[in-house]
């Protein structure tokens, strides 16, 4: 069975990615979901994390900061606030950022810090480095 999708994902900046892909699994708020052709059509809020597709004969991904999903029996539509491909991200940046957001919610006893704001950048610094790992 050769029956593809196009996978479409959009940040305010850029086309990022459209390519006719075989399957997808994508971040959303309630948990990750996998799309292939022909899927039930649906809207969802993304979560911070990665989406892997298979293109060909190879897994490949990029990371997101949320967004929105719409899915279409032969389409994907990924509204991105921000996407990054494996070559995009530094990855000593993105472990920096990671040990940082670390850090400032180890310490949140001794100092107020906006507790959201930490976890949510610890989170974009793992799928940043998770992603960063497949090249």
């Amino acid at each position: 069975m050769d029956e593809r999708i196009r996978l479409e994902v959009i940040t305010p900046e850029r086309i990022l990615l459209s390519e006719d892909v075989y399957s997808t699994l994508i971040p959303g708020v309630e948990g990750e979901f996998q799309v292939y052709a022909g899927h039930t059509p649906f809207l969802t809020d993304l979560a911070v994390g990665r989406i892997v597709y298979m293109l060909g004969g190879s897994r490949s991904s990029l990371c997101i900061s949320g967004g929105f999903c719409e899915v279409t029996p032969s389409r994907i539509l990924v509204l991105a606030r921000t996407a990054e491909t494996p070559e995009m991200i530094d990855r000593a940046r993105a472990e920096a950022a990671r040990d940082r957001a670390k850090k400032r919610l180890a310490e949140k006893k001794a100092a107020p810090i906006d507790e959201a704001r930490a976890k949510l950048a610890l989170l974009r610094a793992t799928a940043r480095i998770e992603t960063a790992s497949l090249r």
